[in-house]
């Protein structure tokens, strides 16, 4: 992640874990923050069926790659 990514996440409050390996936005999941994946923002979201799967390795897609209709 970019210096410019990280300080928009800082003031903004977020916090990416990775990139996405769709879009290559920040975005952020549970499990590699070393927490639960049941505490993870993506085991509440409605997926789309069109959404591309995991393209780099086993990190998570986004929140707008894995809700948004191909």
């Amino acid at each position: 992640m970019g210096t410019h990514a990280k300080v928009l996440n800082a003031i903004k409050g977020r916090v990416g874990t990775h990139s996405c390996p769709s879009c290559k936005a920040p975005t952020y999941c549970a499990v590699e923050a070393g927490k639960s994946g049941s505490l993870c923002w993506c085991m509440s979201v409605e997926k789309s069926p069109t959404a591309p799967t995991a393209i780099d390795g086993d990190q998570c897609l986004c929140r707008k790659c894995l809700t948004e209709e191909s």
